[in-house]
């Protein structure tokens, strides 16, 4: 008969409990990384790397009941919540504590200009700029890569739908909408060019042509397009004076 272990879980201390309740003030990494939620939450303090043994501080972050259970649970067929995603929420949090913005204003899905009127409102304006920018740039370079190459990686069009899902949650439904049409006709345009290489009749062969460049065509129209949706998401409005 097997002996049972006698390895017990290591209780977090007091003083790490104590200093990741301080730095986070209750407030839930996951809610204010997706969210912009400064809520004070029911939670309780998370192990990153899933092994509760492992208390080191780095690995210890707060979070909200619903999030904690999210972050734990083992979905085969979702794409969870990374590490090093929860680990930059963290350390927005932390930042925008120390710096006294704990009162974050619902700007995550605003459309239009977005009026900066004091130095904390700048820092969040900012943050959410740079991530807006990033996926915009992301677009562009998918856009350039999908009308100049011949043949689309199957890689690439992965690593494309994981940076919409990463980071579309800081626009409105319309660009998240929008970006999957996207990456469905890029998906199309993959498929075309596989079926020319091997179709012998000449007409749905000639078809095939038709419609390739017809969804080329339209790839290209979103270079303009995109920048007109884009535009209202990556306006800022500085009041002059702001302090």
């Amino acid at each position: 008969m097997a002996k049972k272990s006698h390895l017990k879980r290591r209780r977090l201390s007091s003083t790490a409990e104590v200093q990741v309740l301080s730095m986070s003030r209750r407030r839930c990494a996951i809610c204010y990384g997706l969210l912009g939620d400064t809520g004070i939450k029911d939670g309780q303090i998370a192990h990153l790397d899933r092994n509760r043994n492992n208390n080191d501080i780095d690995n210890l972050c707060f979070l909200c009941l619903n999030h904690h259970n999210t972050y734990d649970a083992k979905m085969l067929q979702a794409k969870h919540l990374t590490v090093d995603e929860v680990k930059i929420y963290r350390m927005e949090l932390y930042a925008a504590i120390k710096a006294g913005v704990l009162r974050r204003p619902s700007v995550s899905r605003r459309v239009g200009p977005a009026r900066v009127s004091s130095r904390a409102d700048a820092e969040i304006m900012m943050r959410l700029f740079d991530r807006r920018l990033k996926l915009y740039v992301g677009f562009l370079k998918f856009l350039s890569h999908v009308t100049e190459k011949a043949d689309l990686e199957l890689s690439f069009l992965y690593r494309f739908s994981r940076h919409i899902t990463i980071r579309c949650f800081v626009f409105g439904d319309d660009i998240e909408e929008y970006l999957q049409e996207v990456k469905k006709k890029a998906i199309r345009l993959r498929a075309i060019r596989r079926m020319v290489q091997h179709e012998k009749d000449n007409e749905r062969l000639q078809k095939l042509f038709e419609e390739e460049s017809e969804v080329l065509s339209w790839l290209s129209d979103q270079f303009d397009e995109g920048q007109r949706r884009f535009k209202k998401y990556l306006q800022i409005d500085w009041k002059p004076g702001a302090g």
